[in-house]
């Protein structure tokens, strides 16, 4: 069944890529309620399916009807405000780094709070000359792997169900409910690898506007003007093809081993690589 579904998808993908069909048109923030949301805002939608992808993670997934609620979960998401708030997210986390907040005194103190976020609006690269931007740096690729562990566990499981294997369903399941997958990862100690070409220019964009979370005041760090600053067109793009790919997958599925494949590949992996990728060391 698995084999006759991949069939389907790789005629359908091939058709869109010939007739330029895509997941929606490039810029549709507004479209999409990004306009008018501040970071915050935004990064409970990538919180929010981080945790929906927990609570998946403590049904018994060899039961149809909890198939079905994974799937109501993981087609929920907007893709756009989920790219948006993955970025939003992750500068929140850059945010909480202690040395990175020394760093951001320092640097307001001898250049001016105003005048350094504005470079840092301009320039995100200029965050990297700020001191402590190291620790941030690390906590945010531990975080990213740490949930990477934790859609891998369930795209697996996932697989599995696809593929007829439930032998072992149950207990992981029971086990998804007594402990976390991702206990010790964030604050690792091993030391931070270096960026790839390819990844610099996002990381920059969230330890950026991390540095601006910080630096602002109650008021001015709830302003929707900084929702610009979590637009990444790779991000963005990344994330319409996994829901296009999902929508598609899930129409032609027939039954409950087909649908848990379409999650597994697109609902989770696909969407998951988005992201991954940027917390691998560069080769």
């Amino acid at each position: 069944m698995v084999r006759r579904l991949r069939s389907v998808l790789c005629a359908s993908v091939l058709s869109s890529a010939l007739f330029g069909i895509n997941a929606g048109p490039v810029n549709s923030a507004e479209a999409s309620g990004v306009t008018g949301a501040s970071p915050a805002n935004l990064s409970q939608v990538y919180r929010q399916f981080h945790d929906h992808v927990l609570e998946i993670s403590k049904l018994r997934l060899d039961q149809a009807q909890n198939v079905q609620q994974a799937q109501a979960l993981l087609v929920a998401p907007n893709e756009v405000q989920l790219s948006r708030g993955w970025v939003a997210a992750f500068a929140e986390i850059a945010s909480q780094s202690t040395r990175f907040s020394e760093g951001l005194e320092k640097a307001a103190a001898k250049r001016g709070t105003t005048s350094l976020i504005a470079e840092l609006k301009s320039n995100p690269n200029a965050v990297f000359s700020i001191g402590g931007v190291e620790a941030a740096q690390k906590d945010v690729m531990a975080a990213i792997a740490e949930d990477s562990a934790i859609y891998d566990a369930l795209t697996y499981r996932l697989n599995e169900i696809a593929h007829g294997r439930t032998g072992k369903e149950a207990d992981l399941a029971q086990q998804a409910q007594m402990e976390p997958y991702s206990a010790g990862v964030t604050g690792a100690t091993h030391p931070l690898a270096p960026l790839s070409p390819r990844a610099a220019p996002l990381m920059s964009q969230v330890l950026a506007l991390g540095a601006i979370i910080s630096l602002s005041n109650p008021s001015s760090e709830k302003d929707t003007k900084l929702a610009s600053l979590t637009a990444n067109a790779e991000n963005d793009q990344c994330l319409r093809w996994a829901r296009l790919n999902l929508n598609q997958c899930l129409a032609a599925a027939h039954d409950g081993q087909e649908r848990s494949y379409c999650l597994a590949q697109h609902g989770l992996d696909e969407r998951a690589k988005c992201w991954s990728w940027v917390a691998q060391p560069k080769s």
